[in-house]
């Protein structure tokens, strides 16, 4: 029960709060429905809006560092092509030797471990091939009429 007077009590003062303060929440409320359209507006106009000057001087700011980046480039390919040049000459190309491939010891185990039918780590261990018959079935009747009679696919 405390609780709930407790909860109770703050509704009451949010509400004399309220009371109080009915006015100017009013009026800030107002200020604001009647700004906001306003100022939104403003700001779109400046972003949309600009100066030709303005517009003709950054397109030539943007050719110019584009000119620019082109010209390093240019001259980074032709550094690139002079050391690739340089280094295919100097460079004899030599027989690559093959490494010998190391033999792997055998692993020692012991004698139940050998017998055992289910080693699978043994190298004579070979499962059996199943076995099946493909492409011996011939075409009979009750091959084609495999719906037993029914109409569809297969049935002549």
């Amino acid at each position: 029960m405390d609780a709930v007077n407790q909860g109770i009590r703050s509704i009451n003062d949010g509400f004399a709060y309220l009371k109080s303060n009915a006015w100017p929440i009013l009026f800030m409320l107002a200020l604001w429905f009647y700004l906001k359209p306003r100022v939104m507006a403003a700001m779109d106009d400046a972003k949309t809006r600009r100066n030709p000057q303005q517009i003709r001087d950054y397109d030539n700011d943007l050719r110019r560092v584009r000119q620019m980046q082109q010209l390093q480039a240019e001259q980074d390919a032709k550094i690139k092509a002079q050391k690739e040049k340089s280094s295919s000459q100097e460079v004899v190309p030599q027989e690559k030797k093959k490494k010998p491939i190391p033999k792997k010891p055998k692993a020692t185990t012991s004698s139940a471990e050998s017998l055992s039918m289910n080693n699978f780590s043994s190298p004579s261990y070979r499962p059996q091939r199943r076995q099946v018959r493909r492409g011996t079935m011939k075409a009979t009747k009750s091959t084609i009429y495999c719906n037993h009679g029914a109409p569809g696919i297969g049935n002549v």
